[in-house]
């Protein structure tokens, strides 16, 4: 967890089941990353990472700075909402990874329908 959103928790508990880490290094996190099941951050670049290492990601905020990872079928933004955020994690990993920059090859576009409408974006940057 990056400091400063364990500065804002403010007393805020944690569930069982869910382990808070310090910060890992460059070459740990991005090990992270490539291993994982699926990105879920509040982060505006793991949109970009998850892209890169061909992982689902979810974003809890309401927006992003990286609309065309949604609009390229590999990023749902899930608000802040609980049930959003389980929903948006089985919708993104549940899915076969299609995520694409190049609009002109060849996809199914059902993930980037579907991450769409599933994502609870307010605005985009």
């Amino acid at each position: 967890m990056h400091p400063r959103t364990a500065s804002k928790l403010n007393g805020i508990e944690i569930p069982s089941g869910v382990r808070v880490l310090k910060p890992f290094g460059f070459y740990d996190f991005n090990r992270l990353l490539m291993d994982c099941f699926c990105i879920i951050s509040d982060s505006g670049t793991a949109p970009e990472e998850a892209y890169f290492y061909r992982k689902p990601c979810v974003s809890v905020r309401m927006t992003t700075e990286r609309p065309e990872t949604v609009e390229g079928g590999a990023h749902v933004v899930a608000g802040l909402e609980s049930d959003n955020i389980v929903e948006s994690v089985a919708t993104a990993a549940g899915q076969i990874w299609q995520g694409r920059y190049d609009l002109e090859e060849e996809f199914s576009p059902s993930a980037v329908v579907v991450n769409c409408i599933r994502s609870q974006i307010t605005n985009f940057f």
